[in-house]
């Protein structure tokens, strides 16, 4: 699995084509996963390691103050700040 920070340019940004060849998986703070090089170049993606990913996603996070709702099935977490953890592996 490769990661890659790229802008979501809207209709046409992940084609079905594209995701058939090799499923595109997006993630907050604009990072995607995949092994899809041909989508990649196309859109300009920049290709980066899974600790910086995880860094550009923990600074969103951060920086927007995400939280988990009120209404959350975990009162524990309720209010808390988002954790969110990218995947790692093959898809």
């Amino acid at each position: 699995m490769r990661y890659f920070k790229a802008t979501n340019t809207g209709k046409g940004f992940i084609t079905y084509e594209e995701n058939e060849e090799s499923h595109i998986q997006g993630h907050i703070a604009d990072i995607y996963t995949t092994d899809n090089e041909a989508w990649a170049r196309r859109v300009g993606a920049l290709e980066v390691t899974v600790e910086i990913a995880q860094e550009h996603i923990d600074d969103f996070i951060d920086a927007e103050e995400l939280v988990y709702p009120e209404d959350h099935e975990d009162d524990s977490l309720r209010g808390q700040p988002l954790v969110y953890t990218l995947p790692t592996g093959s898809m």
